[in-house]
């Protein structure tokens, strides 16, 4: 009989994130981080994984006094990178290092939390430990909430590539149990990393990692949205090329290629304001630009800016609590004197480029909000233009239908009856285009 394996865990659950680059807003992202989740939850430790530099990588946070205001919220673990250029589909190679985020098995706790930086927490997220191991939101389809409950198992058949869409999970919020001894992890990310190195350009992925984990561990379990809430207004304007031309350009209103069940949550204020994580996910917006402004200030901006766009307000929510959660650290003690003039060096500086570049934008002359970017129309007036003609379209067919219902009342046969229910339809989903069911493929990113 085999002696029994001995766990070699230096404790039971954990939070972790992962840091690299030299990029000053995300080393504020892990302070801030860390210090949220301190105070929501002081009893579980915090493990922050740190990437050492490289020939052409800088890795300035692990050293001198950024290194000190990283230690005193975080137990700083560093770590080398993992390059996978080949399986990066974005043009600057932006994910090249999202497999770095492997080293999360090499991390000796039994229970794990994963976060990206690029989030703020608003609840206490140790309720997230009950669900089982491994789990994330699932990614891929708009109609999630008919396969994917809270701490369900999530189908393989979710994860398989039909003619739409390859399902995977969202990688910034992750329960995972690594192997509980050292040989064990060892063995786990030496195998992972083995088939990372096999990736080549037609494994490419603006998410690769994502789908790479699906693939190569199973039986995952779904994190509600409400857990991983991707900020985003409902619509957007987005520049395509005219017919097939490649030099001609059309502006194009659409509505937020994301799942129902996000829709649902910004159904009423209560909803959107029981969310655990905003996630600040992909390029579009990021929170610190809006560092030069106290938190209900910047609110009263965004509920303004995207007044059209995003009804709900949740972009204008989301970057609030992110600025509130800034004031809090500044407003700590967690720091040393030398680390506390360090930290406000580094936040003073993205304070006043924030401040130099919002001093340069004008408002509309249309409808007022602040634009950076607009010719004739800001993007707010695009879309109001937009609605107003979906309205019209909407009423216009009502009273038509209603028109050809009555002069067809008493006509019989099974042809007018199908003309007539193939107009109600057709006004129906015109009226509800507002919330019509967005497309299955959707748009997400990691740092």
């Amino acid at each position: 009989m085999s002696p029994p394996v001995q766990e070699e865990l230096n404790g039971d659950t954990a939070y972790v994130s992962l840091l690299h680059g030299d990029r000053v807003e995300f080393w504020l992202y892990a302070l801030m981080l860390g210090h949220r989740l301190r105070q929501l939850d002081q009893a579980t430790p915090r493990v922050l994984l740190v990437a050492r530099p490289t020939e052409d990588y800088a890795a300035p946070f692990l050293e001198g006094m950024s290194y000190k205001c990283l230690q005193a919220l975080w137990e700083v673990r560093p770590v080398d990178l993992v390059d996978a250029a080949a399986a990066d589909k974005t043009r600057r190679k932006r994910h090249r290092y999202v497999f770095t985020k492997l080293r999360v098995f090499e991390v000796p706790y039994k229970h794990i939390m994963f976060f990206d930086l690029d989030v703020v927490v608003r609840r206490d997220p140790s309720e997230l430990f009950k669900v089982s191991a491994p789990a994330g939101m699932y990614h891929g389809r708009w109609d999630r909430s008919e396969f994917a409950s809270h701490g369900g198992l999530l189908p393989q058949e979710a994860f398989e590539k039909d003619d739409c869409v390859r399902g995977c999970v969202n990688a910034g919020l992750l329960r995972l149990d690594p192997p509980v001894t050292s040989v064990e992890r060892r063995e786990l990310l030496d195998e992972m990393l083995r088939e990372v190195a096999k990736l080549k350009e037609d494994d490419q992925s603006y998410l690769p990692e994502q789908y790479f984990l699906v693939k190569q561990i199973p039986n995952w379990h779904h994190i509600k949205v409400a857990w991983n809430c991707e900020v985003n207004p409902r619509w957007s304007v987005v520049e395509r090329h005219k017919g097939n031309s490649k030099l001609e350009k059309c502006r194009e209103v659409i509505k937020a290629e994301l799942p129902r069940d996000w829709f649902e949550l910004c159904e009423t204020q209560e909803q959107l304001r029981s969310v655990g994580m905003f996630h600040f996910s992909g390029l579009w917006l990021q929170p610190w630009w809006y560092l030069n402004m106290p938190p209900t200030e910047a609110h009263q901006q965004l509920k303004k800016q995207f007044d059209k766009r995003d009804p709900p307000g949740m972009v204008a929510l989301a970057v609030a609590e992110w600025l509130l959660a800034a004031q809090e650290l500044k407003e700590s003690a967690v720091f040393s004197e030398d680390e506390t003039y360090c930290f406000k060096q580094q936040l003073g500086m993205l304070e006043r480029t924030a401040e130099k570049w919002w001093d340069g934008v004008q408002s509309c002359n249309a409808c007022g909000a602040i634009q950076d970017d607009y010719d004739e129309s800001c993007e707010e007036c695009e879309v109001s233009a937009h609605l107003a003609r979906v309205v019209e379209r909407s009423e216009s067919a009502t009273v038509s239908t209603s028109k050809g219902r009555r002069q067809n009342w008493d006509l019989g046969g099974n042809k007018k009856r199908r003309q007539r229910k193939k107009a109600e339809k057709d006004s129906m989903e015109l009226a509800e285009s507002r919330c019509r069911r967005p497309s299955p493929e959707l748009g997400l990113s990691s740092q």
